[in-house]
């Protein structure tokens, strides 16, 4: 097989070397001067085995290109008519054979692992080469290429960029050349490449198409041997017939005094023979047992790899799918499709923007899914808030009903105790006033009497007590009723129209010096507190008009006194309304609390033990439905949770699938949609000559598989044939063998049969690895004595049914490696669902992890925004008391003016109403402001808490993960 490399025009042909041909800029059997081919950059290698050349790029700067599909750091198998190019724009070569014509195959591109001369790692790329025509007219480079080839060849080694393993790819390629030069070249089907990676045992092996081909042609081998075999002993046969006819026509004069020996000879060779027959039918069987146990097996085995070959041509293809997208970037486009792109592009805009919406809404279905998540938590953390405050009532309720039932038995021992004196006390006073002299005096007696004066005393006493509680009660209420009109009184006085502030400054301490003692709580201390703002807001409002009144002095001197008059008068009389108002709202509210004092006083009692026992009474019921409706809440919301788990897992999945395959798909498609639809156009013509080549290699295989069921039976009959030409020269032999006379010749042949036989019971033992001798010494029944014959017979049963035993055994052990393999199978069926698992898992952690960093970055920025709060907080803190110690300061001086003006201030009672509503209006903007502020600590502590109980779940999720993925490894291992 030679291999040249031809121009296009077929001015000159370069021959390829025997074993290695270097193809390059320097130093090479084949030097190309360009600029776009490197020093080294490929090699043609001729592989022995496969009988094939192969293209190795040695990881080149531009690559290789063999019908327009780019090799990069490579190998390809060639096949006639491959055009192949060095360099990006490269003189295309024309590989051809000066062999046979060859099988012509599927036109798909092989496998190609794409290395980068960077790093160790592979990136597989499968590409479908359409059938791209070459025009003529493409000859026309922008470069000049110098190309020579070198005298000698050099058979030097492979480098290391190309890889380590050799490649094998079955390619075809079908070639006419038209008038107008137009070359279609179609790329070979069904081709793989191996390449060493930095991991170990990484490799892709594909095909197994040609090993299916050549089991008819070795079976169709083993039949001609088979053929031949039988043949050559048919012609021994007829030689050994001959020789036996010679020798009867020379014993034919002899006496035939052995006649009768001779006849009883011959029934025991027909009976060896027959046991012969029997051992070598069962010998037959057991082979047709075994050879279709292996049949079975290797259609197993074949299924099994037809299996896996299906998988690995749909990733190729998935792959291959990928790899077009890349090499479509580096092929040019006509302007005549523009028309037909744009549209294709409005469709495909159109899906993407249905797809984005689906996206959309899948985010919008997450974010519900999330609320409804928060939700359902926010309410089982209320139904367990209210489950702990159920159940503290309910301990609460207990202690008090074993406080009661102590209570209860500790009374009925008392009543038993006091029922047991009362009997002996009656029995010692019947005593005491019997009539009868012979009883004596017991001095238990005076006890019991004196125990009388006792309870009597502690009853006089009880009711002294409770009498002296009920004045003490009494004169409580009359001090209460004295000191509220005592406070009432000094309201009167201090709310009359002609007070100054000493008025109201000496109610006030008389206010504070009455009832001392008395607590905040009481309601003596809420009056007197309420008192005491009423005196500090009346004595604000005189300093106040004060004030007003200095100020109006100052700023209005030049008025008139008639108007003064007018205004003080107009003022005079609103005040006295407002004082109007206050009086009947204050005897309104005085009435109406001491209504309220003796209903609450009245009802006190009754209404605290009617309602603590309508609370039991309530909690017992409402403790009741309540676990009967948390039961019921907590088995609806585990189910609801569980499906909101599943389904929030599923839409995860579904988002995360949809988001890489749209963010691949817009950042490709919008930048490469204008240049897809010429090369679609190819691959749906690629596509359909595929699908008609494939349809053809179907049909060769039905016709092939019946020529080869054609020629099995053909040969089968031509077996039968000489089955029975092979019965009937046995049947010629015994007749002939009716004829022979002398007694040596007979047992020369028995004993070479006995020999035979002897060699073949050998044999069989050494098959089926029998250790018993006694099989081996077997001897013929006729020349044994009569005695002897029924332990041979015995013996022969007995070696019957070791060899049936160890059939059974053989069978036995072939179900088992059947359940073997069985089990095996259903090992790696787990194994491959385990890996799917563990790289769902992988996933599902990678996410994980960019969630918990996103949550700590967000509570990191929220606990910065809460120390700036804070920090702004306590700046107006201080604004505020520093406004509030200025205020104090400006009181003591407005006393002082009041003080110097005197009774004139009564008579001059002029004010403005601008300085109090502008400190109302700061009081109230700061106010607002602090309840604002309060507002949005307290939301960001809600939105930290919540943040920090979601990392907190999302940390565990993540070690829950952990935890199950080194199970599932350590059971992997295991």
């Amino acid at each position: 097989m030679k291999g040249f490399l031809h121009s296009q025009d077929g001015s000159y042909a370069f021959p390829l070397g025997p074993k290695v041909t270097t193809i390059g800029r320097e130093n090479c059997d084949i030097s190309i001067n360009s600029p776009q081919v490197d020093n080294q950059h490929a090699l043609i290698e001729y592989d022995d085995e496969q009988r094939c050349f192969i293209l190795k790029d040695l990881n080149s700067s531009t690559g290789t290109y063999v019908h327009d599909c780019r090799v990069q750091n490579a190998a390809v198998r060639l096949s006639h008519g491959d055009f192949i190019r060095f360099g990006f724009n490269g003189l295309p070569l024309e590989f051809r054979i000066e062999q046979q014509q060859q099988q012509q195959l599927e036109t798909t591109m092989p496998s190609i692992y794409q290395r980068q001369s960077s790093s160790n790692s592979l990136q597989l790329i499968t590409q479908t080469i359409p059938s791209r025509r070459v025009t003529s007219g493409i000859t026309n480079h922008q470069q000049q290429i110098d190309v020579r080839q070198n005298p000698g060849f050099s058979l030097r080694g492979r480098p290391s960029s190309a890889g380590t393993k050799r490649t094998s790819a079955i390619i075809t390629n079908t070639s006419s050349h038209g008038s107008n030069g137009i070359r279609d070249s179609v790329v070979r089907a069904n081709a793989w490449t191996i390449n060493n990676t930095s991991n170990p045992g990484r490799g892709v092996i594909n095909g197994n198409f040609s090993g299916e081909l050549e089991v008819p042609c070795q079976d169709n081998s083993e039949i001609t041997n088979r053929v031949d075999q039988l043949e050559k002993e048919v012609k021994g046969r007829d030689a050994e017939i001959r020789e036996l006819n010679d020798r009867l026509r020379s014993l034919e004069p002899m006496s035939s005094t052995f006649t009768n020996e001779v006849h009883t000879l011959r029934s025991e060779l027909e009976k060896v023979k027959r046991d012969k027959q029997a051992a070598s039918g069962l010998i037959s069987s057991l082979q047709r047992d075994l050879h279709s146990k292996e049949s079975d097996l290797a259609k197993l085995t074949r299924e099994i790899e037809g299996l896996k070959t299906d998988g690995r041509d749909k990733d190729l293809r998935l792959q291959s799918l990928q790899a077009k997208l890349n090499l479509l970037r580096d092929r040019g486009r006509a302007e005549e499709d523009r028309f037909t792109k744009e549209k294709e592009l409005v469709n495909l805009r159109n899906k993407i923007k249905l797809a984005e919406q689906q996206i959309n809404e899948l985010n919008e279905s997450v974010n519900r899914l999330k609320s409804q998540l928060q939700d359902t938590e926010k309410q089982l953390l209320r139904l367990n808030q209210n489950e702990q405050k159920l159940k503290q009532e309910c301990e609460h309720a207990r202690e008090q009903l074993a406080e009661v039932q102590r209570n209860e038995t500790t009374l009925r021992a008392d009543l038993a105790n006091a029922q047991e004196k009362h009997n002996e006390f009656c029995i010692n006073i019947w005593k005491c006033f019997s009539n009868d002299n012979d009883d004596e005096y017991d001095e238990d007696q005076h006890n019991i009497i004196e125990q009388i004066q006792q309870i009597q005393q502690q009853l006089d006493q009880a009711r002294s007590e409770i009498e002296r509680q009920r004045d003490i009660n009494s004169s409580s209420n009359e001090q209460f009723r004295v000191s509220l009109g005592k406070f009432i009184d000094i309201l009167t006085s201090a709310m009359q129209e002609q007070t100054t502030a000493n008025n109201l400054l000496h109610a006030r301490q008389q206010m504070i010096e009455l009832e001392e003692s008395a607590d905040n709580d009481s309601i003596v201390g809420m009056f007197k507190r309420a008192a005491i703002n009423a005196v500090d807001s009346h004595a604000k409002l005189l300093s106040g008009i004060n004030n007003l009144v200095i100020k109006r002095d100052d700023q209005q001197e030049d008025l008139s006194i008639n108007e003064i008059l007018a205004i003080i008068h107009r003022q005079y009389e609103e005040l006295r309304r407002e004082k109007d108002n206050l009086s009947s709202e204050h005897t309104f509210r005085e009435q109406t609390f001491r209504s309220e004092l003796e209903q609450i006083t009245a009802e006190k009692d009754a209404f605290w033990q009617q309602r603590f026992n309508d609370e039991c009474d309530r909690l017992r019921q409402e403790n009741a439905q309540l676990q009967n409706a948390y039961d019921e809440q907590t088995r609806s919301f585990t189910d609801r949770l569980e499906i909101a788990t599943a389904q929030n897992s599923e839409y995860l999945q579904r988002w995360n699938i949809l988001q890489t395959e749209s963010s691949q798909k817009i950042d490709e498609l919008t930048t490469k949609l204008q240049e897809y639809q010429y090369e679609l156009t190819g691959h749906k013509e690629q596509q359909n000559k595929l699908t008609d080549t494939s349809e053809q290699q179907r049909e060769e295989l039905i016709r092939i598989e019946k020529e080869k069921n054609a020629t099995i039976q053909d040969l089968n009959g031509q077996i039968e044939v000489y089955k029975d030409q092979v019965r009937q020269f046995s049947k010629t032999i015994v007749q002939l063998e009716k004829n022979l006379a002398e007694e040596q010749e007979k047992r020369m042949k028995v004993q070479t049969e006995l020999d035979n036989h002897n060699t073949f019971t050998r044999k069989l033992i050494q098959l089926l690895d029998i250790n018993d001798d006694t099989v081996l010494n077997v001897s013929p029944l006729a020349t044994m004595p009569a005695t002897d014959r029924y332990v041979a017979l015995q013996q022969r049963q007995r070696v019957i049914e070791m060899l049936l035993q160890k059939i059974e055994m053989l069978r036995e052990r072939l179900t088992r490696k059947e359940d073997l393999l069985h089990d095996y199978e259903n090992d790696l069926g787990k194994l491959r669902q385990a890996e799917i698992l563990l790289r769902e898992k992988d996933f599902l952690l990678q996410d994980l992890e960019t969630d918990k960093r996103s949550k700590d970055d967000e509570a990191l920025f929220l606990r910065n925004t809460l120390k700036e709060t804070e920090d702004h907080l306590n700046q107006e803190k201080r604004l505020n008391s520093s406004i509030k110690h200025g205020r104090n300061i400006d009181q003591p001086q407005s006393n002082e003016l009041i003080r110097r003006s005197g009774t004139s201030t009564t008579l001059q009672n002029r004010y403005s109403t601008d300085p109090t509503t502008k400190v109302r209006t700061i009081k109230r903007d700061m106010n607002q402001k602090i309840c604002r502020k309060d507002y949005e600590i307290k939301t960001l502590k809600q939105e930290l808490h919540e943040a920090l109980d979601t990392l907190s779940e999302q940390s565990n999720k993540v070690k829950l993960l952990e935890l199950q993925s080194k199970v599932k490894r350590t059971k992997i291992l295991f």
